[in-house]
């Protein structure tokens, strides 16, 4: 009777052994889905919805791939802020306000990046700028300001500021 009972345990085995599946590696992490479909909205001045006025916590919230950060209150990095250095985007919380740059992996609603700045005054009006930094060319938004800094000939940053664009401009005449 225990070579039946053996043998008939051993069948088993191989039957529930056969049909049990193969152990799945772990899925890979994957970046959050707030970071992989970036929209820079230039008529509402927002990026995934945030507007410059979000708290570092609000940003880290709904964008959960930063790279570093500053504490609001700083000397540096204007006042503070949240930083994606892999995705060239730049939350400056300190002083209210969004800052795309040329490797920015996101879409903007009017493509600025690489753009002439001197094409913009037909799309955003006559541009208010200072003499101090002739490269920057400032437009005034319902939101705001938008802010546009050339190099080389071609637009790369685009920031939108919360503060109007004369309060803006005077950063950069100090």
């Amino acid at each position: 009777m225990r070579p039946t009972l053996l043998l008939t345990l051993s069948a088993l085995c191989t039957v529930a052994c056969a049909t049990t599946k193969p152990e799945e590696p772990p899925p890979r992490p994957r970046e959050p889905p707030g970071c992989t479909s970036l929209k820079f909205d230039l008529e509402t001045g927002t990026l995934n919805g945030l507007t410059p006025r979000a708290s570092q916590a609000e940003v880290k919230a709904q964008l959960p791939c930063s790279t570093g950060d500053t504490e609001d209150g700083s000397p540096f990095n204007y006042g503070g802020g949240v930083f994606f250095l892999k995705n060239d985007f730049y939350f400056y919380t300190g002083r209210d306000f969004i800052e795309v740059r040329t490797k920015f992996t996101g879409t903007l609603s009017t493509p600025l990046l690489g753009a002439s700045p001197s094409d913009q005054e037909a799309t955003f009006g006559k541009p208010k700028w200072t003499e101090k930094l002739p490269s920057m060319l400032f437009f005034d938004r319902p939101w705001g300001c938008l802010r546009l800094a050339g190099r080389g000939g071609a637009i790369a940053t685009v920031a939108v500021h919360y503060e109007p664009c004369d309060k803006t401009m005077s950063w950069y005449d100090d």
